[in-house]
Parts: C-alpha cells; sequence; structure tokens
C-alpha cells in the first residue's frame, strides 16, 4: 500500500506527512512506555 501510494507524485507530500506522523507517533509511545 505505501509504495504504490508514494509512487503517485500527487500523494507524494501527503505520504511523506502519514509517514512522518506514524514515526512521530511511535516515538511518542515508546517515550511514554520508556517512562
Amino acid at each position: 500500500m505505501f509504495p504504490r501510494t508514494c509512487g503517485i507524485s500527487g500523494k507524494l507530500i501527503f505520504c511523506l506527512f502519514m509517514l512522518t506522523y506514524f514515526n512521530h507517533f511511535i516515538y511518542l509511545m515508546l517515550s511514554f512506555i520508556g517512562s
């Protein structure tokens, strides 16, 4: 799903935004569990 979505130039910004948001969400979860 990700490769196909990222393959569309029109969805590139949205794809990068989703990946960044997902990584930030995981970072917050790990920080919450670690603390």
